[in-house]
């Protein structure tokens, strides 16, 4: 029997959640219950459950809802949502504000001593060994790839980090700029922090004094004084993000400390040297900034001494595999899931895609699929739509030459607008953006039935 584990019932139906309790006392758990969210949080700071169990409707407060609120009291407390609706959405929403797992009503009891057991396995071995997961969750921020674009990239990291010339980081987002970055300050020697600021994030009128610092007195409000970005970042790495956006009367000052490697804070009387490493970032066209005067000439070849370029990730399709794979990794250690991988159609569905959010978009998608799989590899049914949808038709090929390659093409395009309408011509027709008529010629062209 199981006497260290405390359970936490929480369900606003008097019935059910005495039952529960009946049978999870006779399991041997300290039970104790709660009507609502609130009662249920006033009772976790004196009771310390392991694990809860909540209704998912509740009135007031949700069990996604109390999960979050749960989560910033302790987060090592474990948590259950029970519901009624079996709503894929409903469960991944409460897994991503932390939630254990999920059980549809009626409850199976086996089922859920089986769910209670691993959740409680899972807190034991978090206390126990949380420095070796904050160890292990880094793995995240590792640059990973064996494309020859990010082989690139890292040869050029390699390079330069040792040097304290300024680095200009270009690529859309999502195509992990902050990971090069942070190889970059890791691999400089340099015994300070890194500094990010985000130059799209900050109000304008509060970056100047952001990146300056200010004395006491300065300005209106300014009751003690404040220390910069560039003061903080001192023998360390100060990293300008979204640079592009940088207003242009600040563009100015920025390329003086650049030049003089002298900050002087708002309201100060003096200059006083610093020792900062500059990496700047966009997203943005530079030149295009530039040639309509929004941003400096001489600031954009002060800050690109070295410019790294990140590659989207759809022009480096051998790496998403190895990125899918190693995401699974992460998120199936995070959620207690016996994960090993994906079937080689789920694989192929996650190359086809461009992936418009790049890195940040395949590791969301991931992040969901382990979610919701139950066995130990991620079928391709747990894929979004949209890479389900445009997984290629073997018989494309240019090879068969040009009329052959379109028709193929269009064959393929026409399959999938009619599985995604549920056979429905006139839908079809409409997601095709041709007429009906059209779509019946060519149904019969290609022998669809």
């Amino acid at each position: 029997m199981i006497t260290e584990s405390k359970i936490l019932i929480v369900d606003d139906e008097k019935t059910q959640r005495d039952a529960l309790a009946q049978l999870l006392e006779m399991d041997g758990y300290a039970v104790k219950t709660a009507s609502n969210g609130a009662a249920a949080l006033n009772i976790i700071d004196r009771f310390m459950p392991s694990v809860v169990i909540t209704d998912f409707k509740m009135p007031n407060m949700s069990g996604s809802q109390l999960i979050s609120a749960i989560k910033k009291k302790n987060p090592l407390i474990e948590a259950i949502v029970v519901t009624a609706y079996g709503n894929i959405d409903i469960a991944v929403d409460a897994m991503k504000k932390g939630a254990y797992d999920f059980i549809t009503k009626p409850i199976d009891f086996e089922h859920l001593s089986i769910l209670i057991k691993k959740a409680s396995e899972k807190r034991m071995i978090t206390i126990e060994n949380i420095q070796l997961k904050q160890q292990l969750s880094s793995v995240s921020h590792k640059i990973i790839g064996e494309s020859d674009s990010i082989k690139k990239v890292l040869s050029v990291v390699k390079r330069v980090a040792g040097t304290d010339v300024p680095v200009m980081i270009t690529g859309e987002s999502g195509t992990g700029k902050e990971l090069v970055v942070d190889a970059l300050h890791k691999s400089s020697g340099r015994k300070g922090n890194l500094i990010k600021i985000n130059a799209a994030a900050i109000p304008i009128d509060l970056l100047e004094s952001e990146l300056f610092g200010y004395e006491k007195g300065a300005f209106t409000g300014a009751e003690s004084s404040k220390v910069g970005k560039f003061d903080l970042a001192s023998k360390g790495t100060l990293f300008l993000d979204e640079i592009g956006d940088m207003p242009y009367n600040l563009q100015s000052k920025l390329l003086r400390v650049l030049q003089e490697k002298m900050v002087m804070p708002i309201g100060a009387s003096s200059e006083h040297p610093i020792d900062v490493r500059i990496i700047a970032a966009t997203n943005q066209n530079l030149d295009k900034r530039i040639s309509t005067g929004a941003f400096r000439n001489d600031l954009y070849y002060r800050l690109s001494v070295i410019k790294i370029d990140v590659p989207p990730l759809r022009e480096r399709k051998e790496d998403i595999p190895i990125l899918a794979e190693e995401f699974c990794k992460e998120f199936a250690s995070r959620y207690n899931k016996n994960i090993k991988g994906f079937t080689q159609e789920a694989l192929q569905a996650l190359t086809n895609y461009d992936y418009p959010g790049n890195i940040r978009e395949l590791r969301n998608y991931v992040e969901r699929a382990v979610i919701l799989s139950h066995s130990s590899l991620i079928d391709v049914s747990l894929m979004p739509s949209e890479l389900k949808n445009i997984q290629p038709d073997a018989s494309i090929s240019i090879d068969n030459g040009l009329e052959a390659a379109v028709e193929a093409l269009e064959r393929d395009l026409i399959k999938n607008a009619l599985e995604t309408t549920g056979m429905v011509q006139t839908r079809a027709a409409q997601k095709l953006k041709i007429s009906e008529r059209v779509l019946r010629y060519k149904l019969a062209k290609y022998g669809f039935k």
